[in-house]
């Protein structure tokens, strides 16, 4: 701090720290600006090339956690929570689709309010299948809603949180470095069976 003071002739004072426990680290700083730095610790020493690009991978791609069981109760409890929300509105819109096909009606014509009017008034829907496709978009959604299947919903939602620990835990996120489609603790395994990464840290001044 005192050193940096030095430099940009302005009082600082230390905000916070944070840490890392491992038996190796590696520290990346993004084109050496300080505005993008991640640190990695790792169980036993790694190759140190694997290491930095893991550290690479780290400020690319922003994982929440190493693996999923270092994703938080509360993240998981939201996650799966939008999963469902988001599988039922699904579900919902796909019979309502199939219903206004079924009536002779293009969804994509009549998928807002503002889109039934615009296309009245450009004469691709009449005034009749206008109030038909109102008609068929609350009654079908509200019985849908109704009769989910809850164990489908369920089970599909369980897929998508695994598809968001596949994207926002290091362990499961492609390997950038690479092809992008092995998995970074695939990469680190087939280095070494026995390394691991043991925690990480991530600063963004832009984030």
């Amino acid at each position: 701090v005192t050193d940096r003071s030095g430099i940009t002739g302005e009082k600082m004072e230390l905000d916070g720290y944070m840490f890392v426990n491992g038996a190796s680290t590696v520290v990346y700083n993004h084109m050496n600006r300080n505005g993008l730095c991640t640190i990695v610790a790792f169980n036993k020493a790694t190759d140190e090339q694997l290491a930095k690009q893991v550290a690479m991978q780290i400020a690319a791609m922003n994982p929440i956690a190493i693996d999923e069981d270092g994703v938080s109760e509360e993240i998981k409890n939201t996650e799966i929570q939008v999963a469902i929300e988001k599988t039922k509105a699904e579900l919902v819109q796909k019979a309502v689709d199939a219903a206004l096909n079924k009536a002779g009606i293009n969804p994509s014509h009549v998928d807002s309010e503002d889109h039934i009017e615009s296309n009245q008034a450009k004469g691709w829907i009449t005034a009749d299948q206008a109030a038909q496709a109102r008609e068929i978009i609350k009654t079908v959604s509200a019985e849908k809603a109704a009769n989910l299947p809850t164990q489908m919903v369920e089970n599909i939602a369980k897929g998508r949180l695994q598809k968001f620990f596949k994207e926002q835990t290091l362990e499961e996120q492609g390997y950038q470095m690479g092809d992008g489609k092995t998995s970074v603790k695939d990469v680190i395994k087939a280095a070494d069976a026995e390394a691991k990464v043991s925690g990480f840290k991530r600063v963004s001044l832009t984030d």
